[in-house]
Order: C-alpha cells, then sequence, then structure tokens
C-alpha cells in the first residue's frame, strides 16, 4: 500500500515536470509564435505612439527656441535607443512571417517584444516623472519664459538653506501626507522668495507619488478655464476637444476622470480667484485629493477658504550669506581680500533668493576685487548701468519681480508702488503722508471726493496683500511701511525707463542734476548733500512731483527755480535750512501738497491764499514760525493742516 502511495506520488511529481518544463512552455511557444504577427502590430503602435511623443517634446521646446532639459534629455535619448531597437523587431518579424513551424525564432522574437513593451512603459512612466507638466509646457513658456527650466529641472540643494524654507517644506510635505482633513492649501509670499522652488520639492517628493495616483501641475498665470482644464486633462490622458464649445460638458467630463483618482493638483502662481468646482476639480472627497496653490496675493488666500496656508518669507542673513557663498564661489571657499566685499554684496538683495541666485550667478569667476567694489557700488545707488551690464538681473529677476507690478488692476496703482522709490533705502514711509502726496498727484480715484483718504488706505491694502509693501509698524493700524530693496531697485528701473522719472534718494549727492528730460514727471532728491539749486535753465513743464527733503544744507530756493515746474502738484522742502519763501512759489497754482516742516522758515507771505487747490499743508516743526497768515482760512479745499504749535480750526 505504502509501495503504492510512494510509486503513485512519484508519478504525479514526474508528471508535474514534464507539464510545467515541457508541455506549458511549448504551449506559450506555439502561443507566441501564432500571435506574432499581432504583437508586431501592437509594437508598431506602440513605436507610433513613442515616436509621436518623441517628437512633440522636442518640437516644442525648439519652437521657444530652449534646451531640453538635462533629465528629460536622458530620458529621451533612452527612448530613442528603445526606437531603434523596435524597428529591429519589427524587421525580424517580417522577415519570419512565413515560418508558420518554427518554433526556434518565433517565441523568442515574441519575448523580446513582450520585453520591449515592458521597457517601454517604464519609460513612458518615468517621461511623465520627469515632467510631468509636459502636456503644459507650452503654456509655461508662453506665459512664464524664466519657470520653464526650473519646473524640469531639480533645484540644487542648496537653494534650500533657510531653515523658514526648510520648515515650510516639513509642513506641506505633513499637510498632503499625514492630514487627510486638509484639501485646499495656500503658499503665498512676495516674487522670488521661493514659492515654485518649495511646490517643486514637494512635487519630486517620493511619498507624494506613492500615496497620490496622479500629480498634476499647472502653472495658471493667465490661464483661461477652457486652458486650465486643457491642462489637467493632457496630464491624465483625458481628451477635451470635443467638447470645446460646451464648457458643462467639458466640467463634467473631466470631473468624471478625476473622481476616480487620488490626485494632487499643484496650481502655480495665481493671481485670481479660482472657482475649483466650476473648473471641474473637486476635492477633499473620499479618495483624500488635495489641491496645492501659490500665489503673491495674500487677499487672495483668504478669498480661496484654505484648509491650511502661510507666508514664505526671506531668508535671515547668515543663510542668505550661506546660499551666495555657495552659488558665486565653487564649494563655498572664497579668497579672504574678497570675502567682505562679497558679503556687503549679498546683504543688498536683502535675504530675496531670487535676487541671491541672480547676483551671484553673474559674479561666478570674477576674483578682481575692483569689479566687486564696483558692482556693490552700483547696487548701493540703483545704477542703471548694473542691469544693463548684468543682462542676466533685468531678465531673470527685474522681469519675474516685475509681475506683480504688471498684474496691478490700473495705472494708478502701479503708479503708487512706484511712489517707493522716492524714498530711501530702507526708510520708514508714513502712510498719512504718503497717500496724500498720491491724492494731490490725483492717482487716487473714488466717485466721492470726500473718501479719498479712505480709498488711498484701501490701496494701501492691496499693494500690502500684493507683497510689494510691507507693514513697519502698526500700533494703531498700519503707520508705517517698507518696501524691499530689491523691489525698491526694481520700481527705480522702471519708474526711470518708462516711466520718465529720476529717483536720486539716499545717494549723497551734492548738486542737482542738470540732466533732466524736458518730460520728466518725478523728482526726489530725498536725503542728498545738495547745497544750491539751479538759478535757471530747467524746463520740466510735466513735473508733478519734487521731493528735496532731508538736504539739510539746502538754505535758500531761488526764485526761477520753482518756475521751471509750473504743473507741480507735490513739493516736499521738509527738513533743509531754507528760512524764506520765493514769491514763485505762489505762482504754483496746481499744488496740492506742500510739506515745509522742520525748516528754518520765520514766516509764511499772505500769497499762499494763491494755492487754492492745496489740500495738504504740513507746517510742523517750525520753530521760528512765530504765527500762521489769517489768509490761510481762505484755503477751501484744505483737508490736512500740520502745525502742532497753533490752535488752528480749518
Amino acid at each position: 500500500m505504502a509501495l503504492d502511495l510512494a510509486i503513485g506520488t512519484a508519478g504525479n511529481t514526474i508528471s508535474n515536470t514534464i507539464t510545467s518544463v515541457i508541455i506549458n512552455p511549448l504551449i506559450q511557444q506555439i502561443d507566441d509564435a501564432i500571435h506574432l504577427d499581432e504583437n508586431r502590430k501592437n509594437l508598431e503602435t506602440q513605436l507610433n505612439r513613442m515616436k509621436s511623443l518623441l517628437l512633440d517634446i522636442r518640437n516644442q521646446f525648439q519652437e521657444q527656441q530652449r534646451t531640453l532639459p538635462a533629465t528629460v534629455d536622458n530620458c529621451v535619448r533612452r527612448m530613442e535607443n528603445e526606437v531603434r531597437t523596435a524597428r529591429d523587431l519589427i524587421d525580424r518579424s517580417r522577415q519570419q512571417q512565413h515560418c508558420l513551424d518554427c518554433f526556434l525564432c518565433k517565441p523568442n522574437l515574441s519575448r523580446q517584444i513582450r520585453k520591449w513593451k515592458t521597457n517601454f512603459e517604464e519609460l513612458f512612466k518615468e517621461i511623465q516623472t520627469d515632467i510631468s507638466v509636459f502636456y503644459n509646457t507650452r503654456g509655461i513658456v508662453t506665459s512664464a519664459p524664466h519657470q520653464t527650466e526650473l519646473l524640469l529641472q531639480d533645484a540644487p540643494d542648496y537653494g534650500f538653506v533657510g531653515l523658514e524654507f526648510k520648515n515650510a517644506e516639513k509642513q506641506l510635505k505633513s499637510w498632503l501626507t499625514e492630514a487627510p482633513q486638509v484639501g485646499l492649501i495656500g503658499i503665498w509670499g512676495m516674487g522670488g522668495v521661493g514659492k515654485t522652488t518649495l511646490l517643486k520639492k514637494v512635487y519630486n517628493y517620493y511619498k507624494v507619488s506613492d500615496i497620490f495616483d496622479v500629480v498634476i501641475w499647472v502653472t495658471v498665470s493667465q490661464f483661461s478655464i477652457i486652458e486650465l482644464q486643457s491642462c489637467i486633462a493632457q496630464t491624465i490622458n483625458l481628451d477635451l476637444t470635443v467638447f470645446h464649445s460646451n464648457s458643462d460638458l467639458r466640467k463634467m467630463k473631466l470631473s468624471a476622470h478625476l473622481k476616480i483618482r487620488k490626485f494632487l493638483l499643484i496650481l502655480d502662481d495665481m493671481w485670481n480667484p479660482l472657482n475649483l468646482k466650476q473648473l471641474g476639480v473637486e476635492f477633499g472627497n473620499e479618495r483624500g485629493s488635495k489641491v496645492v496653490f501659490s500665489t503673491r496675493n495674500g487677499d487672495l488666500v483668504r478669498q480661496m477658504n484654505t484648509g491650511k496656508s502661510f507666508q514664505l518669507q526671506p531668508l535671515s542673513p547668515d543663510e542668505a550669506w550661506e546660499l551666495f557663498r555657495n552659488v558665486a564661489f565653487k564649494d563655498g571657499h572664497l579668497p579672504s581680500d574678497l570675502e567682505h566685499i562679497a558679503e556687503e554684496v549679498a546683504k543688498e538683495c536683502k535675504g530675496l533668493p531670487l535676487a541671491i541666485n541672480v547676483i551671484a550667478s553673474t559674479m561666478i569667476g570674477i576674483m578682481a576685487v575692483d569689479q566687486w567694489n564696483l558692482a556693490l557700488g552700483q547696487m548701493k545707488i540703483m545704477d542703471l548701468n548694473f542691469p544693463s551690464t548684468h543682462p542676466r538681473v533685468e531678465y531673470e529677476l527685474y522681469q519675474i519681480l516685475r509681475w506683480s507690478y504688471d498684474r496691478l488692476p490700473n495705472a494708478n496703482f502701479k503708479n503708487c508702488f512706484l511712489y517707493c522709490a522716492m524714498f530711501p533705502e530702507d526708510k520708514e514711509i508714513e502712510v498719512d503722508k504718503l497717500v496724500g502726496m498720491w491724492i494731490a498727484e490725483g492717482i487716487v480715484e473714488s466717485k466721492n471726493p470726500a473718501n479719498l483718504m479712505e480709498t488711498a488706505k484701501s490701496y494701501i491694502n492691496l499693494l500690502v496683500d500684493r507683497c510689494l509693501f510691507e507693514v513697519a509698524h502698526f500700533p494703531q493700524g498700519i503707520v508705517f511701511l517698507k518696501t524691499h530693496d530689491v523691489l525698491r531697485d526694481m520700481a527705480i528701473f522702471i519708474g526711470e525707463k518708462e516711466e520718465n522719472c529720476l529717483f536720486r534718494a539716499g545717494q549723497m549727492h551734492e548738486q542737482f542734476p542738470l540732466e533732466i528730460r524736458e518730460d520728466c514727471q518725478r523728482i526726489s532728491l530725498y536725503d542728498n548733500n545738495v547745497t544750491h539749486l539751479p538759478a535757471e535753465g530747467l524746463k520740466c513743464r510735466k513735473l508733478v512731483s519734487l521731493i528735496l527733503r532731508g538736504n539739510k544744507g539746502l538754505e535758500k530756493i531761488p526764485e526761477a527755480f520753482l518756475a521751471s515746474f509750473p504743473c507741480l502738484k507735490v513739493l516736499d522742502l521738509s527738513r533743509t535750512k531754507i528760512k524764506t519763501l520765493p514769491i514763485s512759489l505762489w505762482q504754483l497754482t496746481q499744488l496740492e501738497f506742500l510739506d515745509l516742516s522742520y525748516t528754518e522758515i520765520e514766516d509764511v507771505p499772505e500769497g499762499i491764499k494763491n494755492l487754492y487747490r492745496l489740500q495738504f499743508l504740513d507746517l510742523s516743526g517750525c520753530s521760528k514760525l512765530s504765527s500762521l497768515p489769517r489768509h490761510i482760512r481762505e484755503l477751501k479745499n484744505l483737508k490736512s493742516l500740520q502745525a502742532s504749535q497753533y490752535n488752528v480750526v480749518l
């Protein structure tokens, strides 16, 4: 009995061995041989798909005259090798088409085809990982040329030295991977502070790829709803072209495809609120899909009703120097004679990562101390020759930062921002005085003139939300403002290049510039060392604002000087040593803002009644002024009189 059982067991073992080792492979070989033609056709289909993909990738970059990023180029080359392999397999399969009884070559060929298909699928997945924004490349290049290579390449680790940046990265990763209740996340901050870089770090985070079925990147900028839908749809291989004219069907189709996936949608560079449901994106569902967006507009974060958000801040001085040193000098090592001057150049970037990277990159390989001194001097006074001789500053720094300027609602807001260039670097700007100048110039508009001050302060709020101004002090509301120095430099660049302004605040000039253009509209010599003004020869009939504040050696205003500016609306002579006021001042009938505070004037002539448009008059701190003229009460448009030593009722 036991012997029979043993023989039976041995027989079964032999039978199973024959089946697994001989019969099954033979059946598979027969099947492979029979289906060789079908496999070849499938191979041709995949080959055409790969060729089309490769051609499309290269064409999109060539059309924009850009080279492929290294990671993408490497994958493309490997795919091109697979194309050659596929062609060889197709040729061999056609040659063996009539060899019906050969079970040696055909099965082997079918196995090679299946292996090629596996390689293709892996490469296709890799190219999607390297450039998941590939289908959005045209949109990115069109709307944000400077970002294309940044999005498609890994950023170097030395770009992320900031403790705040690392904390933000850690927090964002935590919200994405460990907080299922958080569906919408907003990141905001000024241009160049590292928002896109932070999103890219998270996009490349391996756990994100493990958790989400698909990660979609869209650079929003100025895209319409239809373009945004197309970018998202193409990333998930969904064709919406047939629904181009029907927005409801587009939304429903996109929504249906996204609902079956756990997706992470990254919306970089948003400027306006976006109705995600109207777009066809529903997040926070049972699958745990999420949306992350970045913006320069803090108010937009509030309008989007985010679950979590944070503001990204510039680097600390130590972190900024570490980043600058590592970019400008190989391995961070620099000659001892350059260390001090290089640190000073780094400080001029005021912790803005984009500025640090761009400026440091322009100085790579420069070892001459005089060249570093020249660059530092040009940066300190915002010499327009600096961006001209260092073109990367204009195209890789100012062009990026000025998006915040270009996207302001209208020309009035743009002029309000440019006013920051009227004040010296790091100067705290008194809000009431600033808005007074804006109103006097006529760049604040309201249907109700009585609400101009409130309207002007709403402008302040918007500019703060857009990260163009910073709140310096706020003991009782917003009282003082500051502007980041790099933004101020950009304002000087735009103002002088495009808006006919002359900004020389805080540059220690000893003479009034005589090279002024006739169509100049604003001049600021705030905090300089000017002691004498030209008596005649100036022709600036379009000048509306003139600031001479803080020229402590200035004692006299020549009569003919003010006669050169008949359209003047804003005049600031405060904190000078002037003792008398020229008669020509009372001929400036367009004047609406006059600041004579902390001067040594002893008298305000009755001619002031001729300034019938005057709205803002500051006489505070005029210790030698004994009385106010009675005609001051005839200034019917006067809204603000600062003269604390007198009890004046307007």
